[in-house]
């Protein structure tokens, strides 16, 4: 089973990816960058460069992903993109956020099938002049689960490189329920169908376990791939000890398993990777506003991590979380994560 790790935006660019890396070698098949707006204009915007560009992504497998709904502006993007030596791109149908779909872009663009129909052609058009793989990362409908049947039909009508599928609507955003039944059903018609399938599938949607990699891979075993994205951000390095990695080829998990990493070692590798992603930060981000900002964004995933290895949420972390969100400059930020490594170690004793 391969291991994709999906792209959040503001949140997983090339400073927490390199971290991840380092902390976590090997663990991490692919990595999607963060959308890029795609349009007609004649560079990419300095923030999207800086993410995509080969020297900061030195010994990673990076899929940049593009926001369109125009062939021209997908084109005149991903020739740039082909330019750095990219040769497979993601497409974004995804993407709930209403400044996103009020534009017909994201998932909104599922709302709208003909046109959506119109833009599939022209960018595997093109794509397939140029020898480029194009994957889609789609959601299964804006409003209603009988809308997925004809977004799959149309989807298996284009030589997709891979079919990642967020089993939920549009109006779900990430809270809504997982819809496994509309991922089932593309999973029957895609690889149950055929002997040899067009469109390798990936699932995507609420990991945060390792025992839920395991009961999808033993519920679709032609299924090669699943994405995480707030799992890890949650708990770094959880796909780490899967039993019979090889390649992250997933095995059965057992108790035995469960205790080999113990809280001592968990605690150092989040903090390591906490620490790398805050230099990481400072070192080019101006000012500490920025960096606070883009650390608390961090926190709010990563307290669940923390919460398990400090013996849970309790007055005293609570307290410290709290001071934490308040920081206005990093020399405050500094001595409340020199508090919250204590408590960890003091937890540890």
């Amino acid at each position: 089973m391969n291991i994709y790790f999906a792209p959040l935006e503001g949140i997983t660019g090339f400073v927490l990816r390199n971290a991840y890396e380092s902390c976590f070698p090997g663990t991490i098949d692919r990595y999607f960058a963060p959308f890029i707006a795609a349009s007609c204009r004649k560079k990419l915007a300095a923030r999207d460069l800086r993410d995509v560009l080969p020297e900061n992504n030195t010994g990673i497998c990076l899929i940049p992903q593009l926001l369109a709904n125009k062939g021209e502006d997908f084109i005149s993007t991903a020739q740039m993109l082909q330019q750095f030596g990219y040769r497979e791109l993601n497409l974004n149908f995804g993407c709930p956020s209403a400044t996103v779909v009020t534009k017909k872009r994201g998932a909104g663009l599922l709302a709208e099938p003909e046109l959506l129909k119109v833009f599939l052609t022209e960018c595997y058009d093109w794509a397939e002049g140029k020898g480029i793989r194009l994957s889609i990362k789609t959601r299964i409908g804006m409003a209603e689960e009988a809308e997925w049947e004809k977004l799959l039909s149309l989807y298996e009508a284009f030589p997709v490189s891979e079919l990642i599928i967020h089993p939920r609507l549009r109006e779900d955003y990430y809270q809504g329920r997982i819809r496994e039944e509309a991922f089932a059903k593309a999973y029957r018609k895609i690889c149950t169908e055929h002997e040899q399938p067009a469109v390798q599938l990936c699932y995507n949607g609420d990991i945060v376990r390792k025992e839920q990699i395991q009961k999808l891979a033993d519920a679709y075993p032609k299924m090669p791939a699943v994405m995480i994205g707030r799992g890890f951000l949650m708990r770094p390095g959880f796909t780490e000890k899967l039993s019979g990695q090889s390649g992250n080829q997933p095995g059965e998990i057992t108790e035995s398993e469960s205790r080999k990493t113990g809280k001592a070692m968990d605690s150092d590798k989040l903090w390591i990777f906490h620490d790398r992603i805050y230099e990481g930060y400072r070192a080019y981000l101006q000012g500490d506003k920025p960096v606070l900002f883009k650390m608390k964004e961090l926190w709010s995933y990563l307290q669940v991590g923390f919460n398990e290895i400090a013996g849970g949420s309790n007055p005293k972390t609570d307290k410290l979380m709290k001071q934490l969100r308040k920081c206005s400059t990093c020399a405050d930020y500094d001595s409340v994560i020199r508090q919250l490594k204590l408590l960890c170690r003091q937890n540890l004793k």
